[in-house]
């Protein structure tokens, strides 16, 4: 199996320095509870995520329907 390499954006320096800069709450999981749930309705889905992505990880910063905390980029 051939491993597929993502794309990387032209601004990718400047993304992970914005990334970087973020301070993330662990209150943000709470707040956006109510949003994954309604996107995963409108999705059809059973799941929704939001997660922040560096230059190795995605971090979930908020889940609906799946516990998940990280996963490789």
């Amino acid at each position: 199996m051939q491993k597929i390499i993502p794309p990387i954006p032209k601004i990718e320096m400047e993304r992970l320095v914005a990334l970087s800069n973020f301070n993330i709450d662990p209150i943000l999981d709470e707040s956006f509870k109510d949003l994954l749930k309604l996107a995963a309705k409108i999705g059809g889905t059973e799941i929704s995520l939001v997660n922040l992505i560096d230059s190795f990880t995605q971090w979930s910063v908020s889940a609906h329907g799946i516990e998940l905390e990280q996963m490789t980029r």
